[in-house]
């Protein structure tokens, strides 16, 4: 049976919706087994470095973040410089915990050093503590009082998540928060990425107006405040193709961010997507393929797949492409629920 153009754009349009509605699913379920005001349960995991183990049992001296992260993994490569540089005023307050959950995929202790860690770093081998808390996507995050009474969990990566942290910790220490961080200040760190950070935030409340022009010039000055910036690169690269803007201008972007973080997958999605629309949409399309295949995140590596095939009128392989997505993600929820 022969399917019409419009059958498979509903097609893939329902499975993008799917898509969409599978990534939300999952973030909402993350650290499902354990809520804000429940107690933790104690664990033992394996130190990364040195062997032996080390064991979390409640009450303890100190206010404990506890994060799962994936090595090799962009947000947990993130989430991993900001745990290693937490105001110091936490310092023999505060002690950090993190559970790796891929140990197999390569030194997790040269991993996190690399990355400026100094606290312990721990491989959760049979996956024990992982299915325990209910982690269904990494990386995961909990601030847990010194009573083991679980008071704040933050799901995934945003460049906020360390002053979050830090005030809950400082709440639960009665230690008194700066009147700057009230406002929306950042301790520790610089002034041009908290200027950057502004910007924004203004650019992506433009965007929700659906203002997007206004946003590009808010993203410019968030990169002339911070040139190390790489969320700002990423949305100005976003928004230049979405408005049909210069793609050399795009291309210098996720450049940009190839070189501040060369393991960037996101960045590298960015310049097959330029590529295609310069005319090389068959190459690009194979490299956006291979980057799905090996990606942790594949099943959004083949949702930008997917768009890429729908913008360059390929419906049919847009189809696939979403589909596979979907599947990914599926995959992913149902192992994370067989851990459980």
């Amino acid at each position: 049976m022969k399917i019409s153009k419009l059958g498979l754009k509903l097609a893939y349009t329902a499975l993008a919706c799917a898509i969409i509605l599978t990534f939300e699913c999952a973030e909402a379920q993350a650290f499902r087994n354990v809520k804000n005001g429940d107690k933790t349960p104690s664990f033992k995991a394996m130190a990364a470095e040195g062997g032996g183990s080390v064991e979390y049992a409640p009450p303890t001296e100190e206010v404990i973040v506890l994060s799962f992260i994936r090595q090799g993994q962009d947000k947990s490569n993130e989430l991993v410089r900001d745990l290693a540089r937490l105001d110091p005023a936490l310092k023999g307050k505060v002690q950090v915990l993190a559970i790796v959950v891929n140990p197999k995929d390569g030194d997790a202790a040269a991993w996190a050093k690399g990355l400026g860690a100094e606290f312990p770093v721990l491989l959760d081998d049979n996956e024990k503590n992982y299915g325990m808390f209910g982690i269904v996507v990494a990386p995961e995050t909990a601030v847990i009082a010194p009573d083991g009474t679980l008071k704040s969990s933050y799901s995934g990566y945003t460049s906020s998540i360390k002053i979050s942290i830090e005030e809950e910790a400082k709440k639960i220490l009665g230690i008194a928060i700066d009147e700057k961080a009230d406002k929306g200040a950042q301790v520790n760190i610089s002034p041009e990425r908290k200027k950057a950070i502004r910007e924004l935030q203004q650019a992506r409340m433009q965007i929700k107006r659906k203002q997007k022009s206004k946003a590009i010039p808010m993203v410019k000055k968030a990169i002339e405040a911070d040139k190390t910036y790489t969320e700002a690169y990423m949305l100005l690269g976003d928004l230049t193709l979405e408005e049909n803007g210069p793609l050399e201008e795009a291309e210098a972007a996720y450049k940009k961010i190839m070189e501040i973080e060369p393991s960037n997958s996101l960045g590298k999605v960015g310049l097959a997507r330029v590529k295609a629309k310069k005319g090389g949409y068959e190459e690009a399309s194979a490299e956006l393929e291979k980057i799905a295949m090996v990606s942790p995140d594949g099943g959004k590596m083949y949702y930008y797949l997917g768009m890429m095939h729908e913008n360059a009128g390929k419906m049919d392989k847009a189809a696939v492409a979403y589909r596979k997505a979907l599947e990914k993600i599926l995959e992913q929820v149902e192992t994370a629920e067989e851990k459980q």
